[in-house]
């Protein structure tokens, strides 16, 4: 069985109820007459979008090189640019917003990257990538310099994302099967999550932590593929609650991979098998999903999801004068004609 509207009631508050065109209209999810949240607003799979000259420049110059996108994982929005983990291409890949450009990010230091998977931004501009292929996580200065290295090349751990939050960095291992959390300063091992993972349950331990996302009050959920179902632990790593199971209907995981979480303690949950990504209330209660193969903004093979508040007006042209974008929500495909998606969250504006 696989996804369908028709069985899912949509919860999510406000908006009024209105009818929307498909046929060559705006693409809104969930379809009328439940409230459209979500409007898909554009996706590429090349640099074509953002290198757009002019008729006469391009006739005296000729075109622009293309860059094609290989297979996209991890990805995360800054300042108007997508840093996009491509596991194909072997590196970073940067597509500027702002600056209408396309490029491929140049490291120093620390090794060729063989396959970045995921990666964060701090605040002060510090990024860190994770290698699954080298079993480390580099850290790079604004400069793109590597400043240090958490693993080693005997591979002890299977890194395969990586948040920051203050002083600490979050770092899902799968073949150690818990969330490491290491001092940014200094790069020691400070705790792992579960906490106490010998006394607990076996439905409340790691199995396959493949994503992570830390929420507003210190707390983590960790997608457990091997589980089938989000594990939601608390500041100090105890268990709180979990999200889905495994299945093919709403509310459940074929192959879970990317999350994220929004101001509102809303989860989005990304299924690689079944297309979509689906979005549950902090409760761990599903409101609606996305993305579902044979609608006009289909994902496939989707593999991570991201939440983004800053660079709304670098998408206003594609937003429906009669919607109003809270934020953006931007999927990342290993496949199809739209491998970076960007979508709007938000409602309808009153009439």
């Amino acid at each position: 069985m696989g996804f369908t509207f028709g069985i899912l009631l949509l919860v999510l508050a406000g908006g009024c109820r209105t009818q929307i065109k498909t046929k060559g209209a705006s693409v809104f999810y969930p379809p009328p007459p439940d409230k459209p949240r979500i409007q898909f607003l554009v996706g590429l799979s090349t640099s074509e979008l953002l290198t757009y000259v002019s008729p006469l420049k391009r006739f005296v110059m000729g075109p622009p090189s293309v860059i094609s996108f290989g297979k996209p994982y991890g990805l995360k929005m800054r300042d108007g640019k997508v840093f996009i983990c491509d596991t194909g291409y072997g590196g970073v890949l940067v597509a500027d917003f702002a600056n209408t450009s396309f490029s491929g990010l140049s490291t120093i230091g620390g090794g060729k990257l063989k396959k970045p998977i995921d990666m964060d931004i701090d605040d002060d501009g510090n990024y860190y990538v994770v290698d699954a292929a080298r079993g480390q996580v580099f850290a790079y200065g604004p400069d793109n310099a590597c400043k240090w290295i958490v693993g080693d090349i005997k591979k002890t751990m299977k890194p395969v994302d990586v948040a920051v939050s203050g002083s600490k960095l979050y770092v899902a291992d799968m073949k150690g099967h818990t969330v490491k959390v290491y001092d940014r300063k200094t790069q020691k091992l400070l705790t792992e999550i579960p906490n106490n993972a010998t006394e607990l349950s076996a439905d409340h331990k790691l199995f396959q932590p493949i994503s992570i996302a830390l929420c507003e009050d210190g707390g983590i959920l960790v997608v457990d593929a091997g589980a089938f179902k989000v594990q939601h632990y608390d500041r100090e790593g105890n268990y709180v609650k979990s999200i889905g199971e495994h299945g093919d209907l709403p509310g459940q995981f074929a192959r879970p991979k990317g999350i994220a979480v929004d101001r509102a303690e809303r989860a989005y949950v990304v299924d690689a098998l079944s297309g979509v990504v689906q979005i549950f209330n902090k409760e761990g209660q599903l409101l609606t999903f996305f993305g579902e193969k044979g609608s006009r903004a289909s994902l496939v093979l989707p593999a991570d999801v991201e939440i983004n508040y800053d660079g709304i007006e670098l998408f206003r042209k594609y937003i429906d004068p009669k919607f109003e974008v809270e934020y953006l929500v931007l999927v990342s495909s290993q496949y199809g004609l739209r491998k970076l998606s960007v979508f709007g969250f938000g409602r309808m504006k009153e009439l």
